[in-house]
């Protein structure tokens, strides 16, 4: 999961790697979040949710795909910490969870958009 102290230094005091730990443990968070990321379905539900929070068959119909097929994908994603679900009546609304994420999303907008 890609958290916001991903690059927390470590030491001595932490029982943590040596000095350069901070590149090991935050590259395989990042390497592991990417790889989540990287996948053509789910690339267009987080095109969706940098927009606006949207339910689950509103998301799969802009992917192209079944909400059961969605959901799947949003449960990996908010294992990762990546999305977060919202209760709204009894719809489940899914946003962007993670600032890195919304950021990392918006610097390749103009990929997805092309």
């Amino acid at each position: 999961m890609l958290r916001d102290d991903s690059f927390q230094e470590c030491g001595p005091e932490t029982g943590a790697l040596p000095a350069g730990c901070v590149l090991t443990n935050g590259c395989e968070s990042i390497a592991e979040t990417l790889r989540v990321i990287a996948h053509p379905h789910r690339l267009r539900i987080l095109y969706r949710l940098i927009q606006q929070e949207q339910a689950v068959v509103w998301l799969a119909k802009d992917a192209g795909i079944a909400p059961h097929t969605a959901s799947s994908h949003l449960r990996l994603m908010q294992r990762q910490g990546l999305v977060k679900g919202i209760r709204r009546g009894k719809f489940v609304h899914y946003a962007i969870a993670n600032q890195q994420v919304l950021g990392l999303m918006r610097s390749i907008e103009p990929w997805l958009t092309q």
